[in-house]
């Protein structure tokens, strides 16, 4: 089927044909230059013939077109006009087209799938938890906002650095590969975007905890460690601890996050 997704006039009639118009509440800025979707599939890691694709945001398919001819893809769409749109014009029996949101959809534990998506910002964070806490991925390929690779990627003490950098850092091998420029979607954002290849660590931490535990810790930038934690039901394992008390949840490293958490479990049990 001669469909394509790919240049401002293309999507502009596609969407016209249906009428529909694009949420910048949801971040539907849509990929309008085939080479760079080429370009971030061939990042995809090279596995066996028959690995399987799960993309989030099918969008009006600039990934999916390309992913379907390679294997099996799960791809899902939240907005229901825009799935439409795609449903009806686009099939390839490599493609599982879904009208789902991705923070309500449940995999199969068994199944084992590279994770590829151009991610809103919105969601950005949730997505990638979803990404760390379930077994089917292993690795990923995201074109991201260049500001969240940043907080993604952020040192202890700069501005960026947060409860994202410490849960990426711990989990996460990060490795940038590209820049992609604003005047490659439509409507053109106000911000670039940045490729990045994702592969989690092997690392044996209950991930649901440390979030928790993270987003307590950082409940307040700005205040020590100690006033975070003084209703916490932690506060003694980690307070007795005195190295940390005073110190602010941006001053302290992944590492650091990771013997904490430890520490902590170590004194409840």
């Amino acid at each position: 089927m001669n469909y394509d997704p790919f240049g401002i006039q293309n999507i502009k009639t596609l969407l016209a044909s249906k009428n529909l118009f694009l949420s910048k509440n949801r971040g539907q800025n849509y990929l309008i230059n085939r080479h760079i979707a080429e370009k971030i599939v061939q990042q995809l890691p090279s596995l066996e013939k028959n690995q399987a694709y799960f993309e989030v945001g099918t969008g009006l398919g600039a990934l999916t077109v390309i992913l379907a001819d390679l294997g099996k893809t799960i791809s899902l769409e939240i907005d229901k006009g825009i799935y439409h749109l795609v449903q009806e014009n686009f099939c390839h029996p490599n493609l599982k087209h879904l009208h789902e949101d991705v923070l309500n959809y449940e995999l199969k534990s068994s199944d084992s799938y590279i994770f590829v998506s151009n991610l809103p910002y919105c969601i950005s964070g949730e997505v990638l938890k979803i990404f760390t806490e379930n077994k089917c991925f292993d690795t990923g390929v995201l074109m991201l906002q260049k500001e969240f690779v940043n907080r993604m990627e952020a040192d202890p003490g700069t501005p960026e650095y947060g409860p994202l950098s410490v849960i990426a850092q711990t989990f996460l091998e990060i490795k940038p590969l590209f820049m992609v420029g604003r005047g490659n979607f439509f409507p053109e954002p106000k911000i670039d975007s940045s490729v990045v290849s994702i592969k989690k660590k092997n690392i044996s931490l209950n991930q649901k905890e440390f979030h928790e535990f993270i987003k307590i810790c950082f409940h307040a930038k700005r205040k020590t460690l100690e006033n975070n934690l003084v209703r916490s039901i932690w506060k003694d394992s980690i307070l007795s601890y005195n190295k940390y008390l005073k110190s602010r949840p941006d001053a302290i490293s992944p590492e650091e996050w990771h013997y904490l958490f430890m520490l902590k479990n170590k004194s409840s049990v």
